[in-house]
């Protein structure tokens, strides 16, 4: 709510605020967290040019193609595991990451498609994939529904952008990711694998095989003494 009071602003009170100021409201100056959200975590090379992106639940943005060769070489061969990306071990632990760019000056942006503004901070929210400002999702995050496509999500969906591996964000998405995992759910909202429980008709099998070779083995019978 406002400080005077007044009803919780909507999406198009926000929309039309935006639209008195500039349409690329850009930062004076790159700061290194801003560089890192436009690199992918494990290549390091620009997302910009380089769909399809993904996400991780750390988040961390990647080129999929690059994501995807590390995956497929942690499968041939354990000892490829790097301890930084260990939480990445199947297809289920990324998702599609909607990025909206703009450029000035030849330079790339990240842009909040809601706000139309390159902001400082990103989220991108598991069901749908968009990226939009943690502001602008902050201002809708009461109508529990995505500001820019509108598709319903829950507060356990959202992904904090966190290239520096800041505490609260850690913490954040730490929280959310445990919530998932309790709903047997993959960060991708995937189900998560079950180990196979024996059922008692299996554990009952196992039981008589075992004791079966002992009843079926042949006794000898001690001479009576006289």
């Amino acid at each position: 709510m406002g400080a005077d009071g007044g009803s919780i602003a909507t999406r198009q009170d926000i929309l039309s605020n935006h639209t008195t100021k500039s349409q690329h409201n850009v930062p004076q100056g790159e700061d290194k967290e801003e560089n890192l959200i436009k690199t992918c975590h494990f290549s390091t090379l620009p997302l910009y040019g380089n769909d399809p992106i993904v996400g991780d639940c750390r988040g961390k943005l990647y080129i999929k193609e690059y994501i995807l060769k590390y995956i497929l070489g942690t499968k041939k061969d354990k000892a490829n595991v790097r301890a930084e990306f260990s939480h990445i071990a199947l297809l289920k632990d990324i998702s599609p990451v909607h990025v909206f760019w703009t450029v000035v000056d030849k330079v790339p942006f990240i842009e909040c498609p809601v706000t139309k503004e390159v902001e400082r901070g990103f989220s991108y929210l598991r069901t749908c994939g968009c990226l939009v400002s943690s502001k602008a999702l902050r201002e809708f995050k009461h109508e529990g529904k995505c500001p820019n496509c509108n598709l319903s999500f829950e507060d356990y969906d959202v992904v904090v952008l966190d290239p520096l591996n800041k505490k609260e964000n850690v913490a954040l998405n730490d929280k959310n990711m445990e919530v998932l995992q309790g709903k047997g759910l993959s960060h991708s909202k995937l189900p998560l694998k079950k180990a196979k429980k024996k059922t008692l008709d299996s554990s009952t099998d196992e039981f008589v095989r075992k004791r079966k070779p002992q009843e079926d083995a042949p006794t000898t019978k001690r001479p009576k003494s006289s």
